[in-house]
C-alpha cells in the first residue's frame, strides 16, 4: 500500500508509437491529474496548467 501515484502509473501501458512521442505518459497522467486539482474545466485549460508549472511537474 505505500505505492505512489507514479508507481501506479509506470504499470500502464504505452500504446504510442515510439519515436513519435513528445511528452513521455506519466508526464501527461500527471498533468492531467494536477490540472484537475487546480480546477482546470477543459483541456486548454489542463494544457495553461502544465505548461505554466512544467519544470515543477518535471
Amino acid at each position: 500500500m505505500d505505492a505512489s501515484f507514479l508507481d501506479h502509473i509506470d504499470d500502464i501501458e504505452d500504446p504510442r508509437v515510439p519515436g513519435m512521442v513528445v511528452y513521455r505518459l506519466d508526464e501527461i497522467l500527471l498533468t492531467v491529474l494536477v490540472g484537475l486539482l487546480c480546477r482546470a474545466e477543459d483541456f486548454d485549460e489542463i494544457e495553461d496548467v502544465g505548461v505554466e508549472l512544467l519544470d515543477w511537474l518535471r
